[in-house]
């Protein structure tokens, strides 16, 4: 069957440097052929020091060494707005799709662990009062476990850069659509809504758990605009090709973003840009580590067509924040709040 998938590697710097330049152009029309084809598209050029790249893995390798009841201390489950510690087996996209009563315990479960932290609010802000979604104070080792040159100070600047960059890739994808170069202008109101992830997937496991048919990451979609990726040197990162159903590798590439189109960006466009299945499979004798940055965007957006002639005038228009709260909660069985 003939395939369409296409995964480039794109330099990003001629958009930088002049978005009007012709060499900018073909920039843009290859992350355009790239969101149609796949979502997927791999991006250097884009700023983001290789020492600040390296030091944010070595702070996840660091932070995942700790004992386990160290990092159970910070079970983000327990914590106002999900910050902190990401148990190892407790999230499953099988969840989404409905468990019958008393079935949980057969659910398979991703052999992976996290640490999450967003944009710092207090306890007293309006939207933690309010109970606004993954809105919360972020939460950190003690200092005398991990000091925070180490941990909490590499963190906040990474976070930093990623929203940064978030910026940049947006109006690269504004510049792929026929809408203006201020089309996610409100999208990016308000302190849009986004989340860094280090992630922890062991070494190739044990049979029972293959067995089991058990993944580093099983397949899913992801659940907000888009995603900003960072590997470290270990292979896993896999994504379906939707019309054949082949699975293709991403090798990891030294200074390489990896950048997808979530499932807000499929709706918004109409389907036209696709938020394609990915999986994460650690065949590697040794650990592997990844940064993910998840964009959503303002929390109070309503989820309607980019294109005006689309749109529709319904009071039931889901927002950001309500469908974000859905696929999330879903994937841990945990009650919304």
């Amino acid at each position: 069957m003939h395939s369409s998938f296409y995964l480039p590697l794109v330099d990003i710097t001629p958009f930088l440097d002049d978005p009007s330049s012709p060499a900018a152009q073909q920039v843009i029309d290859d992350v355009r052929r790239a969101c149609r084809s796949t979502g997927f598209f791999q991006m250097k050029g884009h700023g983001v020091p290789l020492k600040l790249q390296k030091s944010i893995l070595a702070a996840a390798a660091k932070f995942f060494a700790l004992p386990t009841e160290t990092k159970l201390a910070l079970d983000a489950r327990k914590n106002v707005g999900f910050r902190g510690y990401d148990v190892m087996e407790t999230q499953s996209y099988e969840l989404e799709f409905g468990v019958p009563q008393g079935q949980e315990a057969q659910v398979v479960r991703d052999i992976k662990e996290g640490f999450f932290i967003s944009s710092d609010l207090p306890l007293d802000h309006p939207r933690v009062r309010d109970g606004r979604f993954l809105q919360g104070p972020n939460v950190w080792p003690d200092k005398e476990v991990l000091a925070p040159p180490d941990f909490r100070v590499v963190l906040e600047e990474y976070l930093s850069e990623m929203q940064r960059l978030s910026q940049v890739v947006l109006s690269l994808v504004a510049a792929t659509l026929p809408y203006g170069p201020r089309v996610f202008d409100e999208l990016d109101s308000d302190d849009p809504m986004c989340l860094l992830r280090l992630l922890h997937y062991p070494p190739d496991g044990e049979q029972a758990r293959r067995e089991r048919g058990q993944l580093g990451s099983g397949e899913h979609t992801d659940f907000g605009t888009l995603t900003l990726l960072l590997q470290d040197e270990h292979a896993g990162l896999e994504v379906q090709d939707h019309e054949t159903g082949e699975w293709h590798g991403v090798p990891p590439q030294e200074d390489v973003y990896i950048v997808n189109m979530a499932d807000l960006m499929e709706i918004m466009t109409s389907g036209e840009y696709r938020s394609s299945w990915h999986r994460v499979l650690n065949r590697n004798p040794e650990d592997r580590y990844s940064v993910v940055f998840f964009y959503d965007g303002n929390l109070d957006y309503k989820l309607q067509p980019l294109d005006p002639a689309k749109r529709v005038e319904e009071e039931n228009v889901p927002t950001i924040e309500e469908h974000v709260r859905l696929r999330l909660t879903s994937s841990y069985s945990i009650a919304q709040k």
